[in-house]
């Protein structure tokens, strides 16, 4: 029985994609190269550049080691050059119009032959079985795979009519899409535990079939650092996910400070919640930044990443430019560190999610009865929020107190997620206590956004000048803002909210997914 597979993914087709064991190397890029010929070919224009193809994604990462074998293997000295203009002896970079495209460009003045001959030489090199075909344009990876009696064979391109690719891919797209496309998450939290919004909300989004959790990156808010890279590790190990990187992050804000605001407290009143600062767990108390009190989940065995969180964050982005995005849901001290070291990195983000602000909620929560526009992760580091919501970010979306305050975890969700037996659920039903939703929602409704009802579009800041109001948010509908380069952000007005819940409980209950091969092979 004869059966052809097409598939779409997001991603090009990297290690990630296609097991390095089954693959040269350099096999996808010479694919490309043999889209591109035959696109060029079947335009009855060999080597003519008015009927060569559109350039391929300019985006993609792609990574080729100085120890393959490249005798023989690439048809063109800029396909070579793609690979070997580096200095670093494994080079990894974004293909730009001198690189991947202009390879594709060399590509097409070179006959199929002697393309598929270096296909088929990187075949008998790697003797990769069953074969899988594939090649990329335009940001897809469209991959062939011709199989009889369960054996994969390698059927010619140029067999292809594009006629009836295209029907093929049009037919097909959508539900493959849906399928197989994983959104790369870096998750930004100040991860207090065990238990709790931080932690709950880390797990919804390592759950979720959706992500790819490229890393989590920690910094000190409602705990301090050092206790919350140990509780996040922990997690990792009760849930089977140590494949996902923890990071430490800043320990300090870049300018507030727990003495500067008992100083600050004198003149303009008390601050209730304060974080680290002066909130501790039942049966705990407040310590300093370098104590990790007893676990009562317990202490964890692995080891957080030998990196800082700003520099993991830029160095994730210019791995996967314009494809990661950021979830941050405590103070803003690690993004504003990143930005100080890349000016870039903001634009080259896909997105940030945030928990963070408060415009005018409605709720009789004494935090925020008598101080609406006051807010725990936008207060903690003033200086660095502000430095936040100034970058260039391609998409800012905004969970406040305002929308926050509609949710809450009640007995009997924690009661529902409990009735699983998977670590994940069985974690939270332990250590989850009822209270507001805070950071879960943030993470649910950028997985799913039809949560949400009602948003709208408004400029936001934070206060910082020293008085009274010294941390609060600011807010304006569009024209009325300073304009002293604040952007437009997509702020949460209502909810769906027994949506919400149901896949919120369904997330805690599902089985965590299993380390993919690419994470697994990467950390």
């Amino acid at each position: 029985m004869l059966c052809f597979f097409v598939s779409l993914t997001s991603q090009p087709p990297t290690a990630n994609l296609l097991p390095t064991s089954d693959f040269h190397p350099c096999a996808p890029s010479l694919t490309a190269y043999v889209l591109a010929t035959e696109a060029g070919l079947a335009a009855g224009a060999k080597g003519d550049s008015a009927a060569r193809p559109q350039r391929l994604a300019t985006q993609s990462t792609l990574v080729c080691p100085e120890s393959a074998n490249w005798d023989g293997l690439y048809p063109s000295p800029t396909a070579h050059q793609l690979f070997h203009s580096q200095d670093s002896p494994n080079y990894t970079g974004s293909a730009d119009s001198k690189g991947l495209a202009g390879a594709a460009d060399s590509a097409v003045s070179h006959s199929a032959p002697t393309l598929t001959g270096a296909l088929r030489k990187c075949r008998k090199q790697k003797a990769y079985n069953p074969l899988k075909f594939c090649t990329y344009k335009n940001s897809a990876a469209i991959l062939f795979r011709i199989c009889t009696s369960g054996k994969a064979w390698m059927w010619p391109f140029q067999t292809l009519p594009p006629l009836f690719l295209l029907f093929a891919l049009t037919l097909l797209s959508p539900l493959v899409l849906s399928a197989q496309v994983k959104y790369k998450v870096i998750i930004d939290q100040d991860a207090a535990g065990p238990g709790g919004t931080d932690m709950q909300a880390i797990l919804a989004l390592v759950n979720s079939p959706k992500t790819d959790v490229l890393g989590i990156t920690v910094l000190t808010g409602d705990a301090w650092r050092d206790e919350e890279v140990q509780h996040t590790l922990r997690l990792m190990e009760i849930i089977g996910r140590t494949d996902i990187p923890v990071v430490p992050g800043a320990a300090f804000p870049l300018v507030n400070s727990k003495e500067y605001i008992a100083k600050w407290e004198t003149l303009y009143g008390k601050i209730a919640y304060q974080g680290a600062w002066n909130f501790a767990h039942a049966g705990q108390s407040v310590h300093g930044p370098y104590e990790v009190p007893p676990m009562p989940e317990g202490a964890p065995t692995t080891k957080p990443l030998n990196e800082d969180a700003a520099h993991f964050m830029v160095r994730m982005v210019r791995q996967y430019p314009h494809d990661v995005t950021i979830y941050a849901a405590g103070p803003m001290t690690d993004l504003a560190l990143a930005i100080a070291i890349d000016p870039h990195f903001p634009e080259l983000a896909k997105e940030l999610i945030v928990m963070g602000g408060s415009i005018n909620p409605v709720t009789d929560d004494p935090e925020f009865a008598l101080s609406p526009t006051h807010e725990f992760n936008f207060w903690m580091d003033p200086e660095a929020s502000h430095t936040v919501l100034h970058a260039k970010w391609p998409r800012l979306v905004l969970t406040t107190v305002d929308i926050s305050v509609k949710t809450r975890m009640e007995k009997s969700l924690i009661d529902q997620i409990g009735k699983s037996q998977t670590p994940c659920a069985q974690y939270v039903a332990k250590y989850a206590e009822p209270n507001i939703l805070w950071d879960e929602l943030a993470a649910v409704a950028w997985l799913d956004p039809s949560i949400i009802t009602k948003s709208q579009k408004l400029y936001i800041d934070v206060e910082i000048d020293h008085g009274a109001s010294y941390g609060n948010t600011h807010a304006w509908k569009p024209g009325d803002q300073p304009g002293l380069g604040e952007i437009l952000a997509d702020v949460q007005v209502d909810l769906d909210k027994q949506k919400f819940y149901k896949e919120y409980v369904d997330l805690l209950s599902r089985p965590t997914p299993p380390p993919s091969h690419a994470a697994a092979k990467s950390n």
